[in-house]
């Protein structure tokens, strides 16, 4: 590769991988744009390191919202370059992983979370994202012990089958919130949506067929 698919400017971060190695490069330096010198463009990247420490939140990047670009040449050599919009970046973590997270569960037991689409990982949507998402999963369960067993007898009267049905409501209001408030986060840092309705879905499909 002779040139990146676009203008970089210092702090940019930039993933080169291959399908058996990858490294996070962040740009520690650049030509001027409006430099008139003929001479190629140069640039000066420095490697990013990361690693799981058993500490909480310690190696997520601070920096600018980011957007990955994908490019690709003939020798199966990537480059993504995650481009300056606002606040965090996290999405670099995320494609480095290629979506999923190592030992999330290990390092942050209180959260019984996983890098997943149902639930907050702490990497990629932030530590304390996920500590209120837990929370609304604690709600959630609650609400679920509340219902009766696919053993039980039948509803039999029509209070019975209303209270059902509220509550039904309630659960679904509730998973469509998380669900919602998940995929805006996704959004912000630069990831890919899910299907909410799908996911809502799913999630009535599992729960109250045959209730």
């Amino acid at each position: 590769m002779d040139k990146l698919p676009q203008d970089v400017e210092p702090g940019c971060l930039t993933l080169v991988y291959t399908p058996k190695a990858a490294a996070m490069l962040v740009v520690k330096s650049a030509s001027a744009r409006q430099d008139p010198s003929p001479s190629p463009t140069c640039i000066t990247v420095q490697r990013v390191n990361w690693h799981i420490p058993n500490s909480k939140g310690y190696w997520t990047l601070n920096g600018p919202n980011v957007y990955p670009i994908f490019f690709r040449n003939s020798l199966s050599l990537s480059v993504v370059l995650f481009s300056s919009i606002t606040s965090t970046a996290t999405a670099p973590i995320a494609v480095l992983w290629s979506g999923f997270v190592p030992a999330v569960s290990k390092v942050w037991p209180e959260l019984r979370a996983t890098c997943g689409i149902d639930q907050s990982c702490p990497v990629c949507h932030g530590y304390e994202f996920a500590l209120d998402d837990n929370m609304a999963i604690k709600r959630q369960w609650s609400l679920e012990c509340t219902l009766p067993s696919r053993r039980e007898a039948p509803f039999s009267t029509t209070e019975e089958e209303a209270k059902l049905r509220s509550l039904q409501e309630e659960l679904l209001s509730l998973v469509r919130n998380r669900y919602e408030r998940i995929n805006a986060r996704r959004g912000d840092i630069g990831m890919k949506r899910e299907d909410v309705d799908k996911l809502v879905g799913d999630y009535n499909e599992a729960i109250f067929k045959n209730r």
